[in-house]
């Protein structure tokens, strides 16, 4: 029971950490709203792959978000660009260490479950099924977790702030 609660609460939280916002162009009282100066405040700096109307998408690091203009530096030439932000349809910022966090979780329980009933349902006819299990659970478990962590961390975890036309 001890164990069910926690992995519920862990599961919680690692779903926590994407959302997504709706970025307004005036001050809203909703939680997950956004006006634009604020999020101008949490992308500045970060490097975020801003998705255009028209369906094309660019790399660039933010600079300022502002009602009419977004600065940013192209991830890719480094030069200093700007779009009008009606232009925008989204911009996703990715963040490595909770992606991390996310695929080591997911991978290892995945993995563990995944491996451990195999290796029990393999094993069923010999006898033995309980230690092959939990043989399967730990490798399954250590493998999972393994691919997960490289994963989550090259992909990272999306928060993304969709533009309110």
């Amino acid at each position: 029971m001890k164990i069910g609660i926690i992995v519920f609460l862990f599961i919680s939280f690692i779903s926590g950490c994407s959302q997504t916002r709706t970025v307004t162009y005036t001050e809203t009282k909703k939680e997950y709203d956004l006006s634009i100066p604020k999020a101008g405040d949490e992308l500045k700096g970060k490097n975020c792959e801003i998705d255009l109307t028209d369906g094309n998408s660019i790399p660039g690091q933010i600079i300022d978000i502002r009602p009419d203009t977004v600065f940013f530096v192209h991830l890719v030439t480094h030069d200093r660009s700007a779009v009008r932000t009606e232009q925008i349809q989204s911009i996703t910022s990715y963040n490595h260490f909770a992606g991390a966090l996310q695929g080591l979780f997911l991978g290892t329980l995945s993995g563990a479950i995944g491996t451990g009933g195999t290796f029990y349902l393999l094993s069923k006819s010999s006898g033995n099924a309980d230690e092959s299990a939990w043989w399967g659970v730990w490798l399954g478990g250590m493998a999972g977790g393994l691919v997960g962590f490289v994963y989550g961390t090259l992909h990272g975890s999306g928060d993304v702030y969709e533009f309110q036309k």
